[in-house]
């Protein structure tokens, strides 16, 4: 749940500036407590009084990030999810990093949650590949948990793709591409860099 005073919303998902506040942005809540039931995804939005109301001295950054309101501006966080009908957020990945294939959207951490969840698998990334302005093609890169054998690395690709197979949320992806250690933010080794 948001805590404290601040307020969430989820708004439609669009990349460039949004000038005004409007309740037509505004996705409706999701079900609660259905088993694989998800609301539809968009960008997070937040306001309250610990959020901050603009960029130092980057109105760029405020056309992209802030949507001025009555009562305040809501602040788009960049990253994507939805509220159910409890006032659960439930985080799906960053805008930046969904993948557009063209059966519509893939969110990384809906299918990244997925495999991590495989006794086998250490971390998961979802990337598209394919040509410059044409949807993507879902692959996702595993990096294994240490140790594992070389019988085991080959056989992890067919068991992932029979897990991908039994989640709505996960079609069976283009691949699986095993890698030897993730690229990832150095402050926090866990932020993923799939670009």
């Amino acid at each position: 749940h948001p805590l404290g005073q601040t307020e969430a919303r989820i708004i439609k998902i669009d990349d460039g500036a949004l000038p005004a506040w409007s309740e037509d942005l505004v996705l409706p809540p999701g079900a609660v407590g259905e088993v694989g039931e998800v609301g539809e995804v968009g960008e997070i939005c937040v306001r309250g009084p610990i959020v901050s109301p603009r960029y130092h001295q980057s109105p760029q950054a405020d056309a992209l990030h802030k949507i001025p309101a009555p009562g305040g501006a809501w602040h788009r966080t960049g990253d994507l999810g939805w509220l159910d009908q409890a006032g659960r957020l439930w985080f799906c990945g960053r805008k930046s990093q969904r993948v557009l294939t063209a059966e519509g959207p893939r969110f990384t951490v809906q299918w990244e949650g997925v495999f991590n969840a495989h006794p086998d698998v250490y971390r998961s990334a979802l990337v598209g590949v394919g040509p410059a302005g044409a949807p993507k093609e879902p692959v996702v890169c595993i990096e294994a948990r240490a140790g594992l054998d070389a019988a085991a690395r080959r056989a992890l690709p067919q068991a992932l793709a029979a897990l991908a197979s039994e989640h709505h949320l996960t079609p069976p992806p283009r691949a699986f591409l095993l890698h030897r250690g993730f690229p990832v933010d150095v402050r926090h080794n866990a932020k993923i860099h799939r670009e």
